[in-house]
């Protein structure tokens, strides 16, 4: 059953079949995300027309005078609290508040994919707490990817009795990225050898990431025949200057500060035994759902996502909390690298119940529900760990 901010507990939203055509907007719309990408094809084969716009002033004014979407789905705040100055970034939120309250007033239906609470290294929280408060207010339905992101929801955005929260899964990535390449081969592209137990952190690399703190770490190793991967860009050179001096000398750690395009994805993910997710903070986590996907066993804190869809038999888990945690979850991957591959075998099989073909139906039962004011649509469920 799919539920009101009213109710006690949490379960999830499914979907049926026969839905009707509509236009739905996804804002804002980010051309390589592969969430995106993949959850639109499959709302586009049940006959929704799903358009993704991206964010900011012109597409908000845009909305206007245009056909009205008869969904708005909102993925991300960032682009409608952000400028190079204040002035800026307050006329974006703005035009973002007054669009939103006329396409309401027009009949536009609003749901919330809520991602994150709060925009990562936020620079101005003020405005982006104002952003939030406003959607939580007009948002018909809001989607969360977990029990604890639901629990998150009601306790910081506290949703009105009216509004449906629907935890469903978030959607794997095994039908996204290239995977023809063994492990071999990817090792042999990369110069590692055989024997070697590789540790990766793949992705974009923020301060709240924790990959400093993933350094430290594994230097503190006793491991020759170890190495660690660090793939992703760094949001600043602050942050890669200060990753190169955390790295020094060790000659164990290897460091790849530029983005990592789709096609080089399997290349690291195939050359290594273990992804490691050392977050200081999350709410929903795509990057343990991509290593999942590659079949990888995984190294990760009990946050948010991620000790929902992870556990004992695929991964390392580590209390938050602990100053050591990360360095003993590491050291336990050492010793039990022979349990590595049928860990990883465990996750690719857990991860592959999360179609997006039956997300896509959950979500456009969300859009009927709301629609016909039916917030308590009955529905069958997506599966999804202990489901």
């Amino acid at each position: 059953m799919a539920l009101t901010a009213g109710d006690s507990q949490m379960t999830q939203s499914g979907g049926g079949a026969g839905h009707a055509r509509r236009h739905v907007v996804f804002l804002p719309w980010v051309c390589r995300n592969p969430y995106q990408q993949q959850l639109a094809s499959e709302l586009r084969s049940l006959d929704q027309d799903v358009e993704g716009l991206s964010g900011g002033i012109r597409t908000m004014l845009r909305l206007q005078l245009r056909r009205r979407p008869e969904v708005l789905h909102v993925h991300w705040l960032y682009p409608f609290t952000q400028g190079k100055t204040l002035l800026e970034a307050v006329a974006r939120l703005v035009t973002f508040v007054l669009g939103v309250v006329l396409l309401c007033m027009r009949g536009s239906k609003v749901v919330w994919t809520v991602h994150n609470l709060s925009v990562h290294e936020s620079v101005r929280p003020k405005l982006e707490a104002l952003c939030s408060s406003f959607l939580a207010k007009r948002a018909d339905a809001f989607i969360v990817h977990g029990e604890v992101a639901a629990q998150a929801v009601l306790e910081s955005i506290r949703p009105a009795a009216r509004q449906r929260i629907d935890v469903m899964p978030h959607g794997h990535y095994i039908d996204w990225y290239p995977n023809d390449l063994d492990t071999k081969s990817a090792r042999e592209r990369l110069r590692i050898e055989d024997s070697t137990t590789v540790f990766l952190f793949l992705g974009q690399i923020r301060p709240y990431k924790g990959v400093g703190e993933l350094v430290d770490g594994f230097r503190k190793l006793d491991a020759p025949a170890a190495e660690l991967v660090i793939a992703g860009m760094p949001v600043n050179e602050e942050l890669k200057h200060s990753l190169r001096r955390r790295i020094g000398d060790c000659t164990g750690i290897r460091f790849v500060p530029r983005f990592i395009e789709d096609h080089e994805v399997q290349t690291y993910m195939n050359a290594s035994d273990v992804v490691v997710l050392p977050y200081r903070r999350v709410l929903t986590s795509g990057a343990a759902l991509l290593a999942m996907s590659f079949g990888r066993a995984c190294i990760a804190p009990r946050l948010g996502l991620l000790k929902e869809v992870l556990d004992d038999s695929g991964a390392f888990l580590y209390e938050p909390d602990d100053k050591n945690g990360l360095f003993r979850a590491l050291d336990s991957a050492m010793r039990c690298r022979g349990n590595l591959g049928e860990m990883g075998t465990y996750n690719r099989k857990m991860v592959s119940r999360w179609r997006w073909d039956a997300i896509a139906r959950a979500t456009a039962e969300i859009y009927t529900s709301i629609c016909s004011n039916d917030a308590s649509n009955e529905s069958t469920k997506i599966p999804r760990r202990g489901g």
